[in-house]
Formats: structure tokens, C-alpha cells, sequence
């Protein structure tokens, strides 16, 4: 088990039904986890459900007491050692991108200093569209990774049809990429990491 500190961004996508199964599994290989969901998120899977899993939910941009459960944005970003956002729907990467933060998400990302990894998950035609290719590509110009999603058909909260879809690859595959990240840390988080070319 790593001490490496995990910090979870979860946000409103299809993929958001694998996570109870990646949770159980990142437990066994880091030794603190953290998630933030959006409010998207929890449309799929209600908080109180992933809190049996990792424990307290992190959601709320303001928090309204001191409470372990109401850590802020600054406090989560200074907190994490790794900081993956999965799944990531094409709104997150355009929030990410493009420096807002109406979310704890988007307001933690904002904060971070270090690179973060994220996993898309969404429709084929969302993931094609030019505003979401240029999203990744400012994303890489920052510095950020993307773990490029695997095609394949899935079920479409919005419509309620299955649709070719473009999801996470296999959990092994984001381990494996994870461990390689880790492995290369001193390189990935040198504080200058935010003006290479």
C-alpha cells in the first residue's frame, strides 16, 4: 500500500456506475482516499452509498462549520498528493480548461498545483466535437494527463437508449497508468510544471 493521498473528482457521466467497484480497489493500494461529487454525480449513485466505501463526501463549495466532512476547496487541493478525476464528463474538462469554478470540483482543480489525471467519459458525438478536442489539448498544455476513454456502447442517462459511447478503460489500465505517474512524481510535480512547453 502507498502513502500517496488520493483525491476523487466524481461528476455526472455513465461511468459513475463502475465506482463503488474502483473504490474497493483503490482502498487496497492507497492508504487515504478523499472524493468530491458533483451534484451530477449523485444522480447516479447516491453520496451516502460511496461514504460506506471511503467515508465522508466531500460536496459542498462553502462549507457551513469546521466539520472533518466540510473541507474546502484550498484545504482539498494543499491535502492531495494525486488528484484523478473519474469520470470526467465533457462539462468538467471545459469547466478545467478554462479556468472556472461554480463546483467544489472546479474550484479544487482550480487550486491544485500539480498535474491531474483525467479519465473522459461520455456520448461519442460529445467526445468528437471540437470545443471538447481543444478542451484536452489546453488541458495537456497545462500539464494535465488524459487517459484516453475506450469506445463502446452504453446506456444514456439522458435519452434512456444505448448508445456508442466513450468510457473508461479497464480498471487495470488506470491503475497501471496511475502507477507510472507515481513512479515518475518528482519529475510530474517539479513546482515549474505549469510553463512546460
Amino acid at each position: 500500500m502507498t502513502n500517496t493521498k488520493m483525491l476523487i473528482g466524481m461528476t455526472g457521466s455513465f461511468g459513475m456506475l463502475s465506482m463503488p467497484a474502483y473504490l474497493q480497489h483503490f482502498r487496497n493500494i492507497f492508504s487515504s482516499i478523499k472524493v468530491i461529487m458533483t451534484e451530477s454525480a449523485k444522480e447516479f449513485i447516491p453520496e451516502e452509498s460511496l461514504s460506506l466505501i471511503v467515508g465522508p463526501i466531500y460536496s459542498r463549495l462553502f462549507p457551513l462549520s469546521s466539520t472533518p466532512k466540510e473541507f474546502c476547496h484550498v484545504q482539498l487541493a494543499r491535502w492531495a498528493d494525486l488528484f484523478i478525476v473519474l469520470p470526467a464528463t465533457a462539462n468538467i474538462l471545459a469547466e478545467a480548461a478554462h479556468g472556472t469554478s461554480s463546483s467544489l470540483l472546479s474550484s479544487t482543480i482550480l487550486c491544485y498545483q500539480k498535474p491531474i489525471i483525467f479519465v473522459p467519459s461520455m456520448n461519442k458525438a460529445m467526445w468528437d466535437h471540437p470545443a471538447t478536442q481543444r478542451n484536452i489539448s489546453i488541458l495537456k498544455e497545462y500539464g494535465h494527463k488524459i487517459i484516453a476513454p475506450k469506445q463502446q456502447m452504453g446506456f444514456e442517462y439522458a435519452s434512456g437508449a444505448v448508445v456508442e459511447g466513450k468510457y473508461a478503460p479497464p480498471l487495470d489500465e488506470i491503475l497501471q497508468f496511475i502507477r507510472e505517474e507515481i513512479n515518475e512524481s518528482e519529475a510530474i510535480f517539479d513546482e515549474n510544471w505549469l510553463h512546460t512547453p
